[in-house]
């Protein structure tokens, strides 16, 4: 049985390596940036959709309690108008 020697072995490893790591470095730039980015965007859509809804039940809250107030509070008397305030000039 014959034994490889280990300077060829580390000479076609590097050899190797030498030519992925430019493949690689391609790959990252054009393959995996853009799938970065979608991520990132789908990431801040979610926080979007999130204060979104945070949003819509805050000013339901409020629509509701302004509602409330609004019923609870008697009706005011319409204000008399003077003949000089129809005709468009300021009631003294």
């Amino acid at each position: 049985m014959h034994n490889p020697d280990i300077t060829f072995i580390a000479a076609a490893w590097l050899g190797s390596s030498l030519l992925m790591l430019p493949l690689l470095a391609f790959t990252a730039r054009f393959g995996l940036v853009p799938l970065v980015d979608a991520f990132a965007e789908l990431r801040a859509a979610g926080r979007d959709r999130r204060a979104d809804a945070a949003l819509e039940r805050r000013l339901a809250t409020l629509e509701l309690r302004l509602a409330e107030v609004s019923a609870a509070r008697p009706a005011q008397p319409r204000p008399r108008h003077t003949a000089g305030a129809t005709l468009g000039h300021p009631a003294h």
